[in-house]
């Protein structure tokens, strides 16, 4: 579906509904394309990677629009690299006092108050790798964000009527119709916990064998 006809749906809703105030087009679609977002980010598993080549570094900016902080695995040529929280790492700590190899994400946000921010989104390993070696990062993207009303909604069509309906409810809620308001948040909530129902009865379910527990440092 394209936004224009889901911005005409939620136009029609709005009409039925009757509300107290008008609605800036501005408003509807700031709602319905962050719900794009948020939905997406829950719901549905888009999967991506970016590609580094190793230098004298720990650190890997990256450049990939769609990047989250939905990292499922990353590989350092043949091997896999297992996550190891932040809190675990000291910086300029002596390398040879760390046995393995562990990675982290983390975003930065930059930029003067009242004036577009930019995030830098970089992947940290524990200890610097060989020079030369591939470093995969995969994990699960963003939705395609909206650019112009002729674009097409990057969601599976079973989800867009969830975030239709989220979007609906936000404004009956605005209004003061709590119960309208209540029963399309639910709709939307169903809608969106079968999509994913459905999903995972797809997926096969591989045994799962607990990894020993690693101390990195």
């Amino acid at each position: 579906m394209k936004y224009k006809a889901a911005y005409e749906l939620i136009d029609a809703g709005l009409i039925k509904a009757n509300l107290g105030f008008p609605p800036s087009e501005a408003l509807k679609k700031e709602f319905f394309n962050a719900k794009v977002q948020e939905v997406g980010l829950r719901a549905n598993k888009k999967k991506n990677s970016e590609t580094f080549t190793t230098s004298a570094t720990n650190s890997y900016t990256f450049t990939n629009t769609d990047v989250t902080s939905r990292i499922f695995k990353v590989q350092l040529d043949t091997s896999i690299v297992p996550f190891v929280s932040e809190k675990r790492y000291i910086e300029n700590l002596d390398e040879s006092k760390i046995d393995n190899i562990g990675y982290f994400y983390k975003e930065t946000v930059s930029g003067p108050e009242g004036s577009p921010r930019t995030i830098t989104k970089k992947l940290f390993l524990t200890k610097d790798p060989e020079a030369g070696k591939s470093l995969v990062v995969s994990y699960y993207a963003s939705p395609t964000a909206y650019s112009d009303n002729d674009s097409h909604i990057d969601l599976p069509e079973q989800l867009i009527p969830s975030v239709l309906h989220y979007t609906l409810g936000h404004f009956l809620a605005l209004d003061g119709q709590l119960q309208m308001a209540s029963g399309h948040r639910g709709l939307a909530r169903d809608m969106e916990l079968e999509y994913t129902a459905t999903i995972n009865t797809r997926e096969a379910k591989p045994d799962i064998i607990p990894l020993p527990l690693q101390d990195f440092l």
